[in-house]
Formats: C-alpha cells, structure tokens, sequence
C-alpha cells in the first residue's frame, strides 16, 4: 500500500470514526437505547458469519449477501467508502455498506440488512443506517443521499416516511431513490 493510501485510508477512517459518535449520541437521545456504531471490522464479520449466515436464509437483492467479501472489494479501492456495523449491546443488529460520489453530488448506500432474526433493533435499522449516512455524506460535503436498487417493497416507505424521491434513469443506476441531506437535531 503506498503512502497516499495509507494516509487517505486513515483519514477518512477518522471521519466515520467521528460520524459513528456523533450519531451514537443522538440515537441515544432520540430511542434510549444504547447502540454502538463501528466499522465492519473482523468482530462483526465473525459474528455475521457465526451468527447471522446460520439462520439467513435471504438471497441479495433481499439481503444475504456476502459482507466478507462485499467488504473486502471496497477496502482495496474506496478509502472513502461507507461503512457501518449497528450493534446493541452484544447483538449485531444490521450492516451497510456504500460509496460517496467523485463530486459533491452524492453519498450512495448499496447494501443494507439487517439480523435476520427478532432483536432489539428490530424496524429502526432503515432509520439508522440513513443517518449514519446523512452525517456522513455532510461530512464528506454531499449535497444527496442515494439508495441505489432499492426493493421494490420498500420505495413506499423511502418515499413516504424518510423524504426520498424514486427515480429511473438509463445509465447506471437504472433505479435508485434520491433526498437532499437533512440533519435534524431530534
């Protein structure tokens, strides 16, 4: 790994660093719950694979995805990449996974799952990951957050409930759901 990569991998895993407490913090205030917010790091790939992969029995775009080696393929060319592992107490309750625009354009997720069975967490993992990815995309100076192939059952509630606007384009990707980038302070 040269210098210039190493240096921009330390960066930028400062930044999420920085993301992971400031919104731990406002979870903390908004749900009473404590949740820990961490990269995908070796502990929960090993709980993924020790617990989750057992009684996973979703296949992508659904979920199931391979997060070891999802993970891996960003590592080695995005230092500036999307990552977020949601624990409460011991329980790794959901993952995400994306990558910011070269621009000022946008921040896109394109993968999110959660522990496919009943946890503490359970119907907060959406809400979560969005603003883990919202502080993010602010960090990195957004203006959009995108989640990109969105299943189809879920358009209703991103457009609904979190503000995003559905979208069809010819190039890559042909379907995604867009929002500017609200930070609320509740």
């Amino acid at each position: 790994m040269n210098y210039r990569k190493v240096l921009a991998e330390r960066r930028y895993t400062s930044i999420r660093y920085d993301v992971y407490q400031t919104v731990e913090q406002k979870l903390l205030f908004l749900f009473n719950k404590s949740i820990r917010l961490t990269s995908i790091d070796n502990n929960a790939l090993k709980y993924w694979q020790d617990k989750w992969m057992p009684h996973n029995h979703r296949y992508p775009p659904e979920g199931g995805w391979d997060w070891r080696n999802e993970i891996i393929k960003v590592r080695q060319t995005l230092p500036n990449r999307f990552e977020v592992a949601i624990w409460h107490e011991e329980i790794l309750c959901g993952l995400a996974m994306g990558k910011p625009s070269g621009g000022s354009s946008h921040l896109a997720i394109y993968l999110m799952e959660g522990y496919p069975l009943k946890h503490p967490l359970n119907a907060l993992i959406t809400r979560i990951v969005l603003e883990v990815g919202a502080t993010y995309a602010v960090a990195l100076g957004k203006e959009n957050l995108m989640l990109i192939d969105p299943l189809e059952k879920m358009i209703k509630v991103y457009t609904k409930r979190y503000g995003f606007e559905f979208k069809t384009a010819k190039n890559h990707p042909k379907r995604f759901c867009i929002r500017n980038i609200v930070i609320t302070d509740n």
